[in-house]
């Protein structure tokens, strides 16, 4: 067969128009393309304008992607460009002598899931004590969580000893290790368990959030926690204030205050503290760098 046409693409002609000239008009099937990946107010107003042509489906192209801390990047990036950023190395202060042992990334816990109905705080203590277990070399072979009595059960072995621990905590989220009766055959194993404990500072966190106040939730489960859990930080203490959170860290042997403030939209737009503190500027380095 010589038909030119043959087996041929089959195409339509399409037709592009930008957002101001398309207000007043609907079709079906729309596609936008998006030219800013990080939006701003008056480019999502336009965003809205252009999805609202579309009667059935809607297509995006390079869409917009934002936190609700890009405010707090920002800054950091405008600060960076008159100061030296700090790298992870960076070493400020030695070690302290009673540094916890950090998480790696890695690290998995096939328990976790038994927690899903535990407050996050309990659920962070609960991997704490798990890895420090396991950093000893010992085994969690059972978990029974007792949450309605606020407490977890945990079945331990190390070698051909057996044990039982409990994680006692209050209303508060206030948690204590507790070992259950034990015989002079486990005193050795018993001897190790009792010289682990959780972060005493981690005990004075407040994680009552403000009702309808879903921002500094998120902020705290989804930027905060993951990163001192990466950088062994601790958050000693929150006060919720009026469209500020504000922070006391433990870090490197020192007590760092930082504020977290946003806006009625729930957008974290600056942070403030004191600057000029290597230690602060270290700990801005390690949550938004």
């Amino acid at each position: 067969m010589e038909d030119e046409y043959y087996n041929a693409l089959q195409v339509k002609f399409a037709y592009a128009a930008t957002c101001h000239k398309a207000q007043g008009n609907e079709w079906d099937n729309v596609i936008i393309v998006f030219e800013h990946s990080k939006p701003s107010e008056q480019s999502l107003r336009w965003a809205y304008t252009s999805l609202t042509r579309a009667k059935k489906r809607v297509l995006g192209i390079n869409l917009p992607y934002f936190v609700q801390w890009d405010g707090l990047i920002t800054q950091f990036k405008k600060e960076c460009q008159n100061t030296p950023i700090l790298s992870e190395s960076t070493t400020l202060l030695p070690p302290s002598k009673n540094e916890t042992i950090p998480i790696p990334l890695n690290f998995t816990d096939k328990f976790t899931a038994l927690l899903q109905d535990a407050p996050i705080k309990i659920i962070e203590e609960h991997k704490l004590l798990v890895y420090k277990l396991s950093h000893l070399g010992i085994e969690v072979c059972k978990v029974n969580p007792y949450l309605e009595k606020y407490y977890i059960r945990y079945y331990l072995k190390k070698n051909t000893k057996n044990i039982t621990l409990d994680l006692y905590f209050n209303k508060k989220l206030q948690t204590k290790i507790l070992l259950l009766p034990f015989n002079g055959s486990q005193k050795e194993l018993a001897n190790e368990i009792q010289n682990i404990s959780l972060p005493p500072t981690d005990r004075k966190v407040t994680l009552d959030h403000a009702p309808n106040n879903n921002c500094t939730k998120q902020f705290y489960e989804r930027l905060i926690m993951p990163k001192c859990r990466e950088h062994n930080i601790t958050v000693s203490n929150i006060e919720h204030l009026p469209y500020r959170e504000r922070y006391t860290f433990q870090f490197n042997g020192k007590q760092i205050k930082a504020d977290f403030i946003y806006n009625a939209r729930g957008e974290f737009t600056s942070y403030a503290g004191d600057t000029q503190n290597l230690h602060f500027r270290h700990l801005m380095t390690l949550f938004f760098s």
